[in-house]
This record gives C-alpha cells, sequence and structure tokens, in this order.
C-alpha cells in the first residue's frame, strides 16, 4: 500500500512541480510557439492528466487566452481523442485521458495555425513499479531547479 500511496504522492508532485516550473521547460519551437508536455510518460489504465505548456518563441513568455485543440493518436494509428483544450493561465493547457495500451502515443497539436507533433510515452502497471524510484529523482530533481530558480529571481530583484 505504500508504495503505491508514495508513487502517487511522487507523481501528483511531479505534474505540480513540472507546472509550476513552466518557464524554461524546454519543447520543440514551432512557428511563434515553444511546445512542451508534462509528463510525458503515463501508465495504462490510470486517468491522466496530460499537460501542454505553450511558450511564445520570442520572449519565452506564456502564451495565455490561445484557441489550442489536441488529436492523441495511438501507437497503431487510431485517433482516439480530438477536442479542443481547458487553460490554466498561463499557457498551460491540458486534457484528461484514460490510456488503454502501451506504447508511443502521437499528441497533435494545433495552436490557431500553427501545428505541432509531440510523443507521449504509456507504460503498462508492471513497468510502472521500474518507474518509481525515477519518478522520486526526477521529483527531486524538479524541486531542486524550482528553488534554485527562485533564489536567482530573488537576487535578480535585490540587485535591481
Amino acid at each position: 500500500m505504500w508504495p503505491a500511496a508514495i508513487l502517487l504522492a511522487a507523481s501528483l508532485l511531479a505534474s505540480l512541480s513540472a507546472v509550476a516550473a513552466h518557464t524554461d521547460h524546454g519543447g520543440i519551437v514551432v512557428g511563434d510557439y515553444v511546445v512542451a508536455l508534462s509528463p510525458s510518460v503515463y501508465v495504462v489504465g490510470r486517468n491522466s492528466t496530460v499537460y501542454v505548456l505553450i511558450d511564445y518563441s520570442s520572449n519565452m513568455t506564456e502564451a495565455s487566452g490561445l484557441e489550442v485543440y489536441a488529436r492523441l493518436i495511438t501507437p497503431d494509428g487510431s485517433e482516439v481523442f480530438s477536442e479542443k483544450l481547458k487553460e490554466i493561465p498561463p499557457g498551460i493547457y491540458y486534457f484528461n485521458y484514460l490510456f488503454g495500451e502501451a506504447g508511443d502515443y502521437t499528441l497533435r497539436v494545433r495552436i490557431e495555425d500553427t501545428d505541432a507533433s509531440l510523443t507521449l510515452s504509456v507504460v503498462s502497471a508492471g513497468e510502472q513499479a521500474s518507474l518509481e524510484g525515477i519518478v522520486i529523482v526526477v521529483v527531486g530533481l524538479v524541486v531542486l531547479a524550482s528553488v534554485a530558480l527562485y533564489v536567482r529571481r530573488m537576487r535578480r530583484r535585490e540587485l535591481e
């Protein structure tokens, strides 16, 4: 019971930390935008929230108020999801989905007249156990990076 609870808490913390550390999130440049996913690995049979992080490529600020649509393609090429994404400002768009099979899914994101294609990995519940240690390490690194960014911003403000 405890390992499952720890994994759930770690997964939630990883998602929240990654979304909170929206700036400098990496991703791919498409047109006027930088687009990234958070997280990029999901588990079969678990209702998951997929976050699409969108920044303007010119100044890396969050892109809010956009019309963002997504289509999810399974590993065998079937389209299983297609709709407008909801937004959690600033620049974080999301949808919920229950993944039915393991493999690499393609997420096609349309931002106004710009298209992006991203890959998300879905693992079976058996593979989830091996990810538990990795998730905890990643959560620790994300929290550490978030604290470092906060300290950096505070120092910049002190110098101004």
